[in-house]
């Protein structure tokens, strides 16, 4: 599994991946957005940011016939997550086992062109990336269940962190009138600038590169920031060599520890960012903080 999910998930976070789906993405997304202001709130706004974000990214990269409406039972599986894995908590699991199988009955039928053709073709209709995954996955010696729990693996591991984020950013904002207003402000006027024409409509194809320069360097301070705070990194490494790492015990007095040659290493990235050592008030949501710093502050964020 690991063989075909960790590349597959590794590339699904370049920008040329991204920048492919895009279109589709934001096609949905204006969909989706326009049918929740059809309807009367009040609205969840966890609710909201996940199956908008749900919905836009699973269509733009496994097409119109991806299974949407299995949203609810990932949601469950995702805010169970700890039980289901957890021995023996995973026993008493009941409605989050029901609903990972419901998960994985629906997309064994969804990938089901590309099991009958073994992973060899194409399929039309969905992105060049979600093509390379299921033919992965699909012409993997792997079981037919545990494809389909690879495949709920992949789409837990790109999409909860997206969801997660855009769910707190929207949070301090609404919390925050003052940044609020700043972002906004340069939101409208970059949209204007970069993905306007004269007729002040907007270009679909637009590159979304342009996200990423001077026209929104406060959105890309914010979005830095909310990582900064909430991203649940998972930053792992083999070790090379024997190393040793210096530490502090719980009587402050110096230690050290040992990984071996081989040992797989988990950074704790959160506990860097949250750190005062390395950010200033680090449990404040700034809205600029990144609006302007050295690459040396930036090389704490990772």
């Amino acid at each position: 599994v690991a063989d075909v999910l960790i590349p597959a998930i590794h590339k699904a976070n370049t920008q040329s991946i991204l920048h492919t789906i895009t279109t589709s993405f934001n096609r949905q997304l204006v969909t989706v957005l326009q049918e929740a202001h059809r309807q009367s709130g009040p609205f969840s706004l966890k609710h909201f940011t996940s199956f908008a974000l749900f919905s836009s990214s699973m269509t733009a990269i496994f097409g119109e016939s991806f299974p949407i409406d299995i949203y609810d039972d990932t949601m469950l599986v995702d805010r169970d997550a700890y039980f289901l894995f957890t021995p023996p908590l995973s026993f008493f699991a009941f409605s989050a086992h029901r609903a990972q199988s419901r998960i994985q009955t629906r997309l064994l039928n969804y990938m089901s062109p590309w099991i009958d053709t073994h992973g060899n073709q194409d399929i039309d209709g969905v992105s060049i990336h979600g093509n390379d995954v299921l033919r992965g996955l699909t012409s993997s010696q792997m079981p037919l269940r545990d494809q389909a729990g690879a495949l709920q693996a992949y789409i837990w591991a790109i999409y909860t962190n997206i969801s997660n984020l855009s769910f707190w950013l929207f949070a301090h904002l609404l919390a925050d009138p003052t940044s609020y207003e700043r972002l906004q402000e340069e939101v409208d006027h970059g949209v204007e600038t970069e993905f306007m024409n004269a007729g002040k409509t907007l270009i679909d194809d637009a590159h979304p590169g342009v996200i990423g320069g001077p026209s929104f360097r406060l959105l890309g301070s914010a979005v830095k920031e909310i990582g900064r705070l909430y991203m649940l990194p998972a930053s792992y490494r083999t070790a090379n060599a024997d190393v040793e790492f210096p530490s502090t015990g719980a009587s402050d007095e110096p230690e050290t520890f040992w990984a071996r040659k081989g040992d797989i290493v988990v950074a704790n990235i959160t506990g860097m960012h949250w750190d005062e050592q390395w950010f200033e008030d680090p449990l404040s949501f700034r809205v600029d903080r990144f609006f302007d710093v050295t690459a040396d502050q930036k090389r704490y964020l990772s």
